[in-house]
């Protein structure tokens, strides 16, 4: 959520940062609806595709898209952005459509397998968002040092660290099966059976 935050507040300045002569095939009005109509289009897509690929990969997949365009944006040549802004317009709306699906994954991969506990559960991340209001102020504090652009490198970090997560399920197998569905319908997982002493029955000499 720092990272959807920082980009929405902050994605305006990667052009007013550099030539004020440069020219935009669209207005930073119509390129913040464009990018936050490809936010609620990937969400969508993202909730059809949970149906036939497991969220945990989809999860992994949009963070590691949302890292790569970051990075891009970071590091492009100073010349590139002067004389190819439409290159950096084009890398902002793709850093929308691949933040759009993180936090509900996030959010309903973590829902998995508490029981009795999701009420609590889901309150604890429903707070979470409330770290969104970080994000944008470290940026700030680095733009006078590096530039906007140049600052996008702290989206690159906390996506990096939302990585974590989707390793982390895919390493521990027992994570993994919680949060997996299962292809046997009716069957929200498997299970594992153990043996247990029944100390109501009686021995067969009684």
């Amino acid at each position: 959520v720092a990272a959807q935050e920082t980009v929405n507040l902050w994605f305006s300045e990667l052009f007013a940062d550099d030539d004020s002569g440069i020219s935009l095939a669209l207005t930073i009005s119509n390129v913040s609806l464009i990018g936050h109509s490809a936010f609620a289009v990937s969400r969508f897509l993202c909730g059809a595709l949970c149906l036939v690929i497991r969220p945990r990969i989809l999860l992994c997949a949009s963070l590691l898209g949302g890292t790569a365009i970051s990075i891009a944006i970071a590091t492009l040549p100073q010349h590139t952005v002067t004389t190819r802004p439409n290159t950096v317009l084009g890398l902002t709306i793709g850093l929308f459509f691949f933040e759009g699906p993180i936090f509900p994954l996030i959010f309903a991969i973590a829902l998995r397998g508490l029981g009795r506990s999701t009420k609590k559960g889901a309150a604890m991340l429903a707070a979470g968002p409330g770290g969104g209001a970080v994000g944008p102020w470290v940026l700030f504090a680095l733009q006078n040092r590096m530039g906007v652009r140049r600052s996008f490198w702290i989206v690159t970090v906390a996506l990096g660290m939302a990585c974590l997560f989707p390793v982390y399920l895919k390493v521990v197998g027992r994570a993994r099966e919680v949060v997996d569905w299962n292809r046997i319908e009716g069957k929200e997982r498997k299970r594992k059976w153990k043996w247990k002493w029944n100390w109501k029955s009686k021995w067969p000499w009684d």
